[in-house]
């Protein structure tokens, strides 16, 4: 065939936007199928009001850069529950598709709820594919398992085929050289919608460290905070008991610039509280 209409007709829980990172193609030759173009209805963020200049558009998908975290490489959209959500391929020309790759949104473990997750298919209005579409897990380091980014949908077995597809094929050549990491790659449990108004929230691309925000003129509206003191209380952890952690944090101005910490200190402090830990690494510093 040659015209492709993906329909996103669910989210993994998120009310307000639905996202993908990239859409990979393979031919009945084991090749990457050429794109000649791509659209999407509704198109991208850029149709709310409070929009305009948001880099997450439809083309990101097949811009090749797939595994990843970073806005400018994804697409994003308003979700309207039971409403339709489309992207439209039109390939080069008609070409026998053996494998479609999806990778879902995958900014954060939080935001891959904006992922697809129901999802039809069809190839010049005939239905190919009808299914869920997995989760990703958040992160790009957490596995080379290409299930833990998104979905891989086979339409074939040929073993002539799928060689000629690892060849070209990414995630394969990733796979070769991976060590497991069995706790990174547990994929993130879907966490219900918070309770509250169904005000769609305000989202925002971040190009660049430290996490600079591309903000409209409308964007001004969303609450800025002035102080000198802050305070962040855990108050749960994913499910151990015993411990509770961070890796780090930053905190940066309305600028966008590192604010300067002064000092810091927590309660309890870290695990060389406890007597049998007194030499730990895993400090507050």
């Amino acid at each position: 065939g040659e015209q492709l209409v993906f329909n996103l007709k669910t989210t993994w829980g998120d009310r307000h936007y639905v996202g993908l990172n990239g859409i990979e193609l393979f031919s009945g030759e084991g090749h990457p199928i050429l794109i000649k173009k791509i659209t999407a209805d509704p198109p991208d963020i850029n149709i709310l009001p409070e929009y305009g200049n948001d880099p997450r558009v439809v083309t990101n998908l097949v811009d090749g850069v797939n595994k990843t975290r970073d806005d400018i490489h994804m697409w994003l959209a308003p979700f309207t529950s039971g409403r339709p959500h489309f992207i439209c391929i039109t390939l080069e020309h008609p070409t026998k598709i053996a494998m479609i790759r999806i990778w879902n949104y995958n900014k954060n473990r939080i935001h891959s709820a904006r992922g697809a997750k129901d999802v039809e298919i069809a190839l010049d209005g005939r239905a190919i594919f009808k299914g869920e579409i997995t989760q990703a897990c958040g992160n790009i380091n957490a596995s080379n398992d290409p299930s833990a980014y998104g979905e891989t949908i086979l339409f074939t077995t040929d073993e002539r085929i799928l060689e000629n597809i690892s060849n070209y094929d990414e995630m394969y050549i990733d796979q070769e050289a991976a060590q497991e990491d069995d706790e990174n790659m547990k994929t993130a449990a879907n966490r219900p919608p918070s309770p509250g108004t169904d005000v769609r929230p305000m989202t925002r691309a971040m190009l660049r460290r430290p996490f600079t925000a591309m903000r409209s003129s409308a964007a001004s509206q969303v609450p800025e905070y002035y102080g000198k003191k802050l305070i962040l209380t855990v108050t749960e952890t994913w499910g151990d008991p015993d411990y509770c952690g961070l890796t780090g944090l930053e905190v940066v101005d309305i600028n966008d610039a590192d604010c300067v910490i002064q000092s810091f200190d927590a309660r309890p402090r870290d695990v060389t509280v406890l007597s049998t830990y007194e030499n730990a690494v895993q400090r507050l510093e």
